[in-house]
């Protein structure tokens, strides 16, 4: 994980703080291989941004009948964060400006599953991935908005779309 939890017990609730937001790049958006995004993509889109890249397990593996893509975590570095919500705007914020992200990732509690890739990429930079999106654009009504959703993860979508819509606007008629 890339923050700390109250009691050492992952979970929204217990949320206390982090100063990395970990975005899943699964390339799953597309089945055409000139779409998918790279490390030396990621360095054109972020030239001036400081991250670091780790492939995940299923890098270049086929899985759910995909072919073998790239698939990596980018690890930017923040400001201290003590606020569950804040730190999930901001990705949320990151996922809008960079829509190639997963969308199933975006909460402060999300596991990224680690893996022994060997290799990682690191990417100097003198700005972070705060200075480069608008979080104001994660705060919008509009952020329900999600990618279409694929065959077989309509249960865990919806759970998330409720999720986020009891967050924002809690037990109230609105929600």
């Amino acid at each position: 994980m890339c923050a700390e939890y109250q009691k050492n017990y992952r979970g929204i609730a217990n949320f206390s703080k982090s100063n990395v937001v970990v975005m899943d790049c699964d390339n799953d958006f597309s089945d055409n291989p000139a779409d998918w995004v790279t490390p030396e993509k990621l360095d054109e889109l972020l030239p001036d941004v400081s991250y670091a890249i780790a492939f995940s397990r299923n890098h270049m593996k086929q899985k759910g009948g995909k072919s073998a893509r790239p698939k990596f975590h980018v690890y930017f570095e923040t400001e201290e964060i003590t606020d569950a919500g804040k730190y999930a705007v901001l990705k949320v914020a990151i996922k809008k400006a960079y829509p190639f992200f997963d969308g199933n990732a975006l909460d402060a509690a999300r596991f990224i599953f680690g893996a022994d890739a060997g290799a990682y990429i690191w990417h100097d930079g003198w700005e972070t991935i705060e200075e480069q999106v608008d979080v104001t654009a994660g705060e919008e009504d509009g952020d329900f908005q999600s990618d279409p959703i694929m065959e077989g993860s309509r249960n865990n979508s919806m759970s998330h779309f409720a999720g986020r819509v009891l967050k924002r606007y809690g037990n109230t008629d609105k929600a």
